[in-house]
């Protein structure tokens, strides 16, 4: 996992690509320095993603100045707002997509599952040969085909 911000600069869009077999999450949107202290109400936050537009927030410096929120996207997207005199910040992070490593997923769940029931059955002849053993077998079959 990496952190991850950029700016939006007034009467501009960004484009931000993700790579394949990562998840891009955007944790934060957030007002820039506001000039002369003016007030800034209503700027609307926008997610574009296939050409259909998305407003994801409002910001407002009074009620709103961030917008604290987890979204996640798993291809290229372009940022956008409504803010003429400043700029907007998005920060989150970048992390794996666990979605296309589906066989890693189901050995950790397999050994999630042999864990708990260790504990719940004390290691019992029968707990070892009816769940360990076929769950050991079967996890050695998602691994190695």
């Amino acid at each position: 996992m990496e952190f991850w911000g950029v700016e939006v600069k007034p009467n501009e869009s960004l484009k931000v690509p993700v790579e394949d077999l990562k998840l891009l999450h955007i944790s934060q949107v957030a007002l820039g320095e506001m000039k002369n202290g003016k007030k800034v109400e209503n700027i609307p936050v926008r997610v574009s993603i296939n050409d259909k537009k998305y407003v994801v927030g409002t910001l407002s410096s009074e009620r709103a100045p961030q917008i604290a929120f987890d979204l996640v996207f798993e291809q290229d997207l372009e940022l956008s707002h409504g803010w003429k005199d400043g700029s907007v910040y998005f920060c989150g992070y970048i992390g794996d997509n666990p979605i296309e490593y589906p066989l890693c997923f189901d050995y950790f769940v397999c050994i999630y599952h042999m864990i708990l029931g260790l504990f719940e059955y004390r290691l019992s002849v029968d707990y070892l040969t009816y769940v360990v053993v076929p769950l050991t077998a079967i996890c050695f079959l998602l691994i190695y085909g």
